[in-house]
């Protein structure tokens, strides 16, 4: 009996061991254990993918403080490290994998394997990956763009007002850049180092010379936004024509930026070749010259014909005043292109009726307007009210005391240097004078005379300040710079916030008082916008932009105070001398 129970105990016993060893030892389980059941590759290889897709996921939707520049032209965006691309892959189910480039700008597809799209296009690398895909599967298609640009480290120098190392996307184009180092320094992440630069052109030390050169939109010159170097990282440049980008925008004259860019931009210089277009068109224009540039280019510049424009009476004179007329098809668009020299000149007449616009021109207006730019004019009719009321008025900004209009000259026979000298030859100027007078006529600036702030007094306008404009007229508007610099021999020198009203002592006594070795007598203002030096008085009002300087103690030379009492000694003795001789004759 005991012998049967014992052998009941082992059948069950060795029953439970064989069952549990079965589910040890059942395929599933050691697929479980070993990882290599088709099942659980499968959650493996998903695994991977989410964790791929998350990464890429993750950055997408970073806080993004950059704002969109361009649609983009894939012909021209050049791929590098960090641009996330989005691939899908036909006819497996149409999945977005969003693909990250790597450092060594290969992609990782999935299914595919790495793929090498260093110094290629979006376009480029778009063809790439389809051709790939097409030689494992002819049937298969490939849908890829660009989910989000890389960041790129740029720098920009030359005719700029923050020049520096900037942070932006690589879809950001050239003239973005430009117009973000022209503005106030800029704050964030995409400041890396911008520094003011207050450089003036070199076309000129005087403004008239910076302002009659046409400034563009973004507060270059014809020259210098035609003329942007840019050096690539990779030992190639290219040049930016940011003037033929404005009426091409989908070519390369305007290039999006890459890591490790340095783009120059250029001072123009005092002389350089233009090209130019004007009468019944809606924006006449001077440009700098360029090589292969067209007719139709002017046209694309001028923004078109107004619509008392004469299309039998468009005609073009180049430099050795040879003509050639010009003929519009039924869209207004120009038939007989042809290149251009330097000089050339485009004019389009106006209708018979309107003879008066025929002799038409244009004026430019620089600063606090409403409207700053170019406007069409009737020489020696058009007064300055009318066109500063065309242009919307003036901002709350605008400081009349420092206006003035530019007029053009025509450009003499001789030079400056050589015209001055002419003047001189009945002149019957001192050593010293003649000096001071050749000084003075190399910077005089081509004004016209005239007091805008008398032209525009509300209570009593001046019509003698409203001035009749003629063509290639530039009407300069400045700000208010709400400050008077003092300087010279004053304890505090610096710029004085200004106060209406007040004379020159106030604002000496403001800079803490005349310093040791001021001279009080040789005390004068400078006025902001004629740099006429006058005395000061307590009558004398200040106007913001004046400047007041007080000059220190003569340096006279050594042996010089000896020799001026000597001299004043001499001439007491010798007077003296001379009364007593009078005096001894009358007695006699």
């Amino acid at each position: 009996m005991m012998l049967r129970k014992n052998n009941t105990y082992h059948i069950v016993y060795y029953t439970l061991i064989t069952f549990f060893l079965f589910l040890l030892l059942s395929p599933d389980s050691l697929f479980a254990q070993s990882g290599t059941g088709s099942a659980q590759s499968g959650i493996d290889l998903k695994s991977l993918t989410d964790i791929s897709t998350n990464v890429s996921q993750s950055d997408l939707r970073s806080d993004d403080k950059f704002a969109t520049d361009d649609i983009i032209n894939p012909d021209y965006y050049m791929m590098g490290p960090g641009d996330i691309l989005s691939v899908m892959i036909f006819p497996v189910p149409a999945v977005e994998q969003p693909i990250i480039i790597s450092p060594e700008c290969t992609a990782i597809i999935p299914r595919i394997g790495v793929v090498s799209l260093k110094g290629k296009t979006l376009t480029q690398a778009k063809d790439t990956i389809t051709q790939i895909v097409k030689k494992r599967n002819s049937n298969s298609s490939v849908s890829l763009t660009l989910r989000k640009a890389r960041l790129v480290y740029v720098t920009i120098s030359g005719n700029v007002m923050f020049p520096g190392v900037f942070a932006f996307p690589a879809s950001t184009h050239v003239s973005t850049l430009v117009k973000i180092a022209h503005q106030q320094a800029p704050t964030g992440s995409n400041a890396v180092n911008a520094k003011r630069n207050d450089k003036q052109e070199e076309n000129g030390s005087t403004l008239a010379g910076r302002l009659l050169s046409r400034p563009s939109p973004i507060g270059l010159t014809s020259f210098s936004s035609r003329n942007i170097k840019i050096y690539h990282r990779n030992g190639t440049s290219s040049v930016a024509d940011l003037e033929k980008a404005r009426y091409n925008p989908d070519g390369n004259d305007d290039p999006m930026i890459r890591e490790g860019d340095e783009v120059y931009v250029p001072f123009a210089p005092i002389t350089y070749q233009t090209i130019s277009i004007s009468g019944a068109v809606r924006r006449p224009v001077v440009l700098a010259y360029k090589e292969g540039d067209k007719a139709s280019f002017l046209f694309k510049a001028a923004m078109g014909i107004t619509e008392n424009a004469d299309i039998n009476a468009i005609t073009g004179i180049s430099n050795n005043s040879s003509t050639l007329s010009y003929s519009l098809n039924e869209r207004n668009e120009l038939e007989n292109d042809h290149p251009l020299t330097p000089g050339y000149a485009i004019n389009v007449g106006t209708k018979k009726n309107e003879t008066r616009a025929a002799t038409g021109g244009f004026v430019e207006i620089v600063g606090e307007v409403q409207n700053p730019g170019t406007f069409s004019i009737i020489p020696e009719q058009t007064k300055l009210r009318d066109i500063i009321q065309q242009a919307g008025g003036f901002t709350p900004d605008a400081y009349l005391p420092l206006g003035y209009v530019l007029q053009q000259e025509a450009e003499p026979f001789d030079s400056k240097k050589i015209e001055g000298r002419n003047i001189l030859r009945g002149s019957d100027l001192l050593t010293e004078d003649t000096a001071r007078f050749l000084m003075h006529n190399e910077r005089k600036l081509p004004i016209a005379s005239c007091d805008l702030s008398r032209c525009f007094d509300k209570n009593n306008p001046s019509d003698k300040d409203n001035i009749v404009l003629n063509s290639g007229d530039i009407i300069v508007i400045p700000k208010n710079p709400k400050k008077i610099f003092v300087y010279g021999q004053v304890v505090q020198p610096g710029y004085i916030a200004f106060e209406p009203g007040k004379n020159a002592e106030w604002y000496l006594n403001s800079a803490g008082g005349l310093s040791a070795g001021a001279i009080k007598s040789m005390i004068r203002i400078i006025k902001g916008k004629s740099k006429v030096w006058i005395e000061p008085e307590s009558t004398t009002v200040l106007e913001a932009g004046d400047a007041i300087y007080v000059p220190p103690p003569p340096l006279n030379p050594a042996g010089y105070e000896v020799q001026y009492y000597a001299t004043v000694a001499n001439f007491a003795a010798t007077a003296l001398i001379l009364v007593t001789t009078v005096l001894a004759l009358f007695r006699n």
